[in-house]
């Protein structure tokens, strides 16, 4: 199973053109998603997803790998939509299981 989200290049910046300073910068707090993990032993490893974010998944050898790279999937996620102008979903609230 791969990744649900497209990796994308990182900016580069050089000295004549540094990146903007936090100052100038607009900080906005991370969202807050639910997220799924479950064992699939289909694919022998940990899957998460992110049903708020349509498509938005990922997997890990353990569950704490699979909760690091969904985080990184949701990140990639928002900054794919930003970036082509798309809407972001407001998180819904949080799933507890017991």
């Amino acid at each position: 199973m791969q990744g649900g989200c497209v990796r994308r290049p990182h900016s580069l910046w050089s000295a004549s053109h540094p990146p903007t300073p936090l100052a100038d910068a607009t900080v906005e707090a991370p969202l807050k998603y639910t997220v799924v993990v479950e064992w699939s032993r289909e694919d022998a490893c940990f899957v998460a997803v992110a049903p708020e974010l349509p498509g938005c998944m990922s997997h890990g050898e353990s569950y704490g790998e699979a909760v690091e790279t969904i985080q990184e999937a949701m990140d990639l996620w928002t900054e794919t939509a930003r970036a082509l102008g798309r809407d972001i979903p407001q998180p819904r609230g949080h799933l507890l299981s017991v």
